[in-house]
């Protein structure tokens, strides 16, 4: 995966804030305060680490070279993707980006949680 091409897709989802709280090397993703996305985008490869539930990402690990226990995360519920790793489909990434999207907004307050539903449901439905 190109890291222009996760970039976008990660700024393009509803309430997602580009944040640099770890300083420029780092690029933080929140939404509404609660991060779902680390790129760290000066490393040679470039690795993105997500939000994951333990049981996936042990799965994941096994499955995937290009998949491992995140570095500066709780390696339990994060973990790291290689971009540029051939045997990980664009597809795949962008779908576990999403999980991990998913997985902050659930654990936002319910009346955060249900502004952001209503706007995925809106972009939803603008985009049919």
């Amino acid at each position: 995966m190109e890291f222009e091409t996760i970039k976008s897709y990660l700024f393009n989802l509803p309430e997602s804030r580009l944040d640099f709280p770890q300083g420029p090397d780092t690029m933080v993703y929140k939404i509404l305060g609660k991060a779902f996305a680390y790129i760290s985008w000066q490393s040679d490869p470039i690795f993105v680490s997500l939000k994951c539930n333990p049981e996936s990402a042990i799965q994941l690990i096994k499955q995937y070279s290009g998949v491992v226990p995140s570095y500066h995360q709780n390696r339990t519920h994060w973990i790291s993707i290689f971009l540029g790793n051939d045997d990980i489909s664009d597809e795949i990434i962008l779908q576990w980006v999403k999980d991990s999207y998913n997985l902050a907004i659930n654990e936002l307050p319910g009346f955060l949680r249900n502004r952001v539903l209503k706007k995925i449901a809106k972009q939803n439905e603008n985009n049919q």
